[in-house]
C-alpha cells in the first residue's frame, strides 16, 4: 500500500492540466473494476447561480440527455452527495422522483455503483462517482479498496478543483490592506468603525473597499466580502 502511493503521488506531481490528472483517475477507476468515472466540482461563488462543472467518461448520449433534462436535480446519487459526506454504494434500487430513471441509466451501462464528496473549506463541492454494468457493488469490495478509493476521492478534489479553478483564471491579488479591511468588515464593522481600528480615516477605508468592488468584478462592499471569502483570498 505504501509503495503504491509513493507511486501515485510522484506521478500526479508530473501532470501539469485537468486533463491530464483525469486521465489518470480514469485509468485508476478501471484499475480498481470500473468501466466510468465522473467528476462535478460547483464552487461556492456565485450564491444565486452556482454553476457545475464536469469531467466524464460516462456514454456522450447519456450526457446530452442528463444535461438536456436537467437530470442533475434528480438524480439520486447527486442528492445524497449533497446531503453526505460519506461514500454510498448505489444501484437500481435507490429510489428516484423520476420514474424510469434507473431504466435509462442502466441502458447505458450506469446499472452499479459508487459515489463519495467532499467539500473544500472555501465552501466548493466535489463530486466523484464510478458506474458499471454489471456486477453489484459489495461492502467487502469497498472495504477492500477503501485505501484506495479514500486517496483517489482526496486526490481527485484538490488536483481538479485547483486545476479547474486554475484555467478558468485565479482570483485577483488583493493587498494586506484590502484584506484586513474585509476581514472587518465580513466582522460587520462601518467604514468609521475600521478607520478607529486600523488608526486610518474612513475615507481611505472606503477607498481601499471601492479597489475591492472593482477588483472583484462586484455591486458593492458586501458582494466584496462574501466573494473575496468564498474563493479564500481572507486566509
Amino acid at each position: 500500500m505504501d509503495n503504491w502511493l509513493e507511486q501515485e503521488l510522484n506521478q500526479v506531481r508530473s501532470f501539469s492540466s485537468c486533463g491530464e490528472y483525469f486521465s489518470h483517475i480514469v485509468s485508476l477507476v478501471k484499475k480498481l473494476g470500473f468501466e466510468c468515472c465522473a467528476f462535478g466540482l460547483t464552487n461556492a461563488y456565485p450564491l444565486s447561480s452556482q454553476r457545475t462543472e464536469i469531467l466524464t467518461t460516462y456514454p456522450t448520449e447519456w450526457q446530452i440527455r442528463y444535461h438536456k433534462e436537467n437530470l442533475i436535480n434528480i438524480d439520486p446519487t447527486v442528492q445524497h452527495a449533497l446531503k453526505s459526506h460519506l461514500p454510498l454504494i448505489w444501484g437500481p434500487e435507490l429510489a428516484c422522483e423520476r420514474e424510469g430513471f434507473w431504466e435509462e441509466a442502466c441502458s447505458f451501462g450506469l446499472e452499479f455503483g459508487w459515489v463519495h464528496s467532499i467539500r473544500h473549506p472555501n465552501g466548493a463541492l466535489g463530486i466523484l462517482s464510478f458506474a458499471r454494468p454489471h456486477d453489484r457493488v459489495t461492502e467487502v469490495e469497498i472495504q477492500r479498496m477503501k485505501q484506495q478509493l479514500l486517496w483517489l476521492t482526496n486526490m481527485a478534489h484538490f488536483t481538479l478543483s485547483n486545476c479547474l479553478n486554475s484555467e478558468r483564471g485565479a482570483g485577483p491579488a488583493l493587498t494586506s490592506r484590502e484584506r484586513e479591511i474585509l476581514k472587518w468588515t465580513a466582522d460587520g464593522k462601518t467604514s468609521d468603525e475600521i478607520g478607529l481600528i486600523l488608526g486610518i480615516s474612513s475615507r481611505t477605508v472606503n477607498f481601499h473597499i471601492g479597489q475591492c468592488v472593482s477588483k472583484l468584478s462586484v455591486a458593492n462592499k458586501t458582494a466584496a466580502t462574501v466573494k473575496a471569502a468564498l474563493m479564500g483570498l481572507l486566509h
